[in-house]
Parts: C-alpha cells; structure tokens; sequence
C-alpha cells in the first residue's frame, strides 16, 4: 500500500477558443451567450487546506466564440459536461488522485465565474478549494486579497533556483530579525534560531525560483522595522513584496503542476539534487533533475 503524501498544489484548468477541435474527454460547448472575454483567477483552500493560501493565475485565459474546453493533464482521464453557464469536469489520474472541478460563469460587466475544485486521494477527500474568476483582473486580485504588483514584476515571475545563494540569505536573515528585536525587545529571543527559520522558509521559496521575491520582503523589513506592529508582526508597507512572493508561488504552479515536497536530504542523496519536488504530471519543474523512486501519490523529483 502506498504511503500517502499530500502534495500541496492546485490542478490547473486551462479556457481556450473552441476551434472545432475536441480535447479529449471534453462533452460539447457551454451554451452560455457574452461569455467570451479573458479570465484571470485565483484558487483558495478551505477548511484544512486553508494554509496553502491563495493561487494566482494572472496570465489570462482567453475565450473566444463561445467556446470552453478544458486542458487535461498527463496520466489523468476527464470526463466533462456543460449545462448552460455550467461546467463539471472529473478527473481520475494513475496517481490515486481524483477531481471534482465545478465552474458556473456569469457573464456581464465585467464576466465572473465562480466554482470548487475538491480533490480525493484513494477515494478519501483530501482538499476542498474555492474558485472564482474574472475578465477584470484587478477584481480578481480584491477577491484574493492580493494587490497588483506591477512595480514588483521582476520578482513575482518564477526564476533559476540558487541554492549558492543561502549565505546571502542567512546574511539578510539575521539582519531582519535583529532589527526586529530593536523595535520589539524580547530578552528570551534567539536570534540565531529565528535567522536559521527564515532561511528555511527562503530554501522553500528559492526551490520554486521566487527566492529573490523573499528576500526582498526580508530586506524591505528590516529597512521599515520601526514601524512594526509588535503585537500582530505586520508591517503593511512591505505587504507589496509579500503580495510578489505570492503571485510567483503560484506562478510556479499552475506553470508546473509541482510542488515543493519531501525531505531532501533523505531523498536527495549521492548528488541527485539540492530541492525535492512532487509532480503529480510525471513532468520535472526544470532541466535539472534527477527522478527518485519513493512511495508518494506522486513521481518525484531532485533538482540543483
């Protein structure tokens, strides 16, 4: 019996023009008049899954004469049916992992679309997302909670992972939990401790090549520290750096299909790679890596 493993990650659905050209496991055409127009979406777990937080797709997905199809993933069947405004798709991939996506639009001004996806693994449920989409993307991110970044671009865009980049890091680290305590003094603090968590929590961002959005949430900390809220930790001037390492993990995502999973120094030995990933796909993250037999619900990965 396998072991399972759950890989915190959305399964991405894709809107494209109807050209004529079934994908395979779509049944027929929403019969839905004005809903053409662009969508841009954000996903949000519920309930135990809530932690995961907000997905972003920004990248906009066209619909064109009235045409819905929708994208399919490697190793999963689909089954698809339409209803008036109304889509339902159920997946079952080789992985054990099975979906119940339901996407109802309404078109108007501007477009909404609104849905659940639930996900079950082996037949048990696993978790519960909420969907909602939009042609106007600035509602998409107000319904998120997100704040555009176009300022931050460069950074909310999924890079190159550097692992060699840690010492940066752990230099950065220190220097924003030092800055902290300057406002907040707290005699038991460990500020070696504390520097040694945030690295860990820019290793996890830098595997899925949003390091720099981290640190520059870090660094913009620290030079703000004196406005700090010491009761709740917020420091609203940096939530744009924050709202940019949001964006670029979902970026990562939905571009993917892959999680940041596993232990990598119990998977990743004799060199096979810095980062592990699980990809529910069968398909790496990057050109460097190094598949590694394990017993999760999905293949895994080495990478760096």
């Amino acid at each position: 019996m396998k072991k399972k493993l759950l890989i915190g990650f959305l399964l991405s659905l894709f809107l494209t023009s109807c050209t004529g050209d079934e994908t395979p496991g779509a049944g027929g055409a929403i019969d839905c008049p004005g809903v053409d127009g662009t969508y841009y979406y954000v996903t949000i777990g519920q309930g135990d899954c809530a932690s995961q937080g907000v997905t972003l797709d920004d990248t906009g997905s066209p619909v064109q004469d009235g045409g819905v199809l929708i994208g399919g993933y490697s190793n999963c069947s689909q089954k698809v049916s339409y209803d008036g405004c109304k889509i339902d798709i159920h997946l079952d991939c080789s992985t054990g992992l099975s979906a119940d996506i339901t996407q109802t639009f309404k078109p108007g001004t501007p477009n909404i679309v609104k849905g659940s996806q639930t996900q079950y693994f082996d037949g048990e449920l696993s978790c519960v997302y909420e969907i909602y989409g939009s042609t106007d993307k600035a509602k998409v991110l107000e319904y998120g909670g997100l704040s555009d970044t176009t300022d931050v671009s460069d950074i909310s865009t999924p890079g190159t992972p550097d692992p060699e980049n840690e010492s940066v890091a752990l230099t950065d680290c220190t220097a924003k939990e030092q800055a902290y305590l300057k406002t907040c003094p707290d005699d038991t603090a460990d500020v070696e401790r504390e520097a040694a968590f945030c690295v860990e929590d820019w290793q996890r961002y830098d595997a899925m090549g949003c390091g720099d959005a981290w640190l520059a949430y870090i660094n913009c900390y620290t030079e703000n520290a004196a406005d700090i809220d010491c009761e709740t930790g917020e420091l609203p001037a940096c939530d744009v750096y924050q709202n940019a390492y949001f964006q670029c993990t979902s970026a990562f995502a939905s571009a993917t299909g892959c999680s940041v999973a596993g232990v990598p120094e119990t998977l990743c030995v004799d060199g096979a790679g810095t980062y592990s990933y699980g990809c529910l796909g069968g398909t790496a993250p990057f050109s460097d890596c190094t598949e590694v037999d394990t017993l999760s619900a999905a293949p895994m990965f080495c990478c760096f």
